[in-house]
């Protein structure tokens, strides 16, 4: 089912006032990653704890909301509202 998901990285969303694109889908969750690439960076440290570049923040949401009965809004928006029972049905089910 996940990798039916793979097919909407990349897809632009507005959160927050905010243009946000999905670039990971993690299993573990299942959770969506985005990244905010119009919002300020941060600074992001090496190894070592030294400050070395800026990244963009990015942000993790659950697919399913806290619940469990749908989907999170931000899961609703990305994805096509004719797969959101599917995905419902099979995460309950692979608990």
């Amino acid at each position: 089912m996940l990798e039916q998901l793979n097919h909407y990285l990349g897809q632009n969303i507005e959160h927050d006032g905010k243009r946000c694109q999905l670039i990971e889908i993690l299993e573990v969750g299942p959770m969506l990653v985005f990244l905010c690439p119009d919002e300020d960076s941060s600074i992001q440290s090496n190894q070592h704890g030294d400050a070395t570049r800026r990244s963009p923040n990015t942000y993790s949401v659950p697919l399913i909301s806290a619940n469990g009965e749908e989907l999170h809004p931000v899961a609703r928006a990305v994805i096509p509202k004719q797969l959101h029972a599917e995905l419902l049905a099979h995460f309950r089910n692979s608990e």
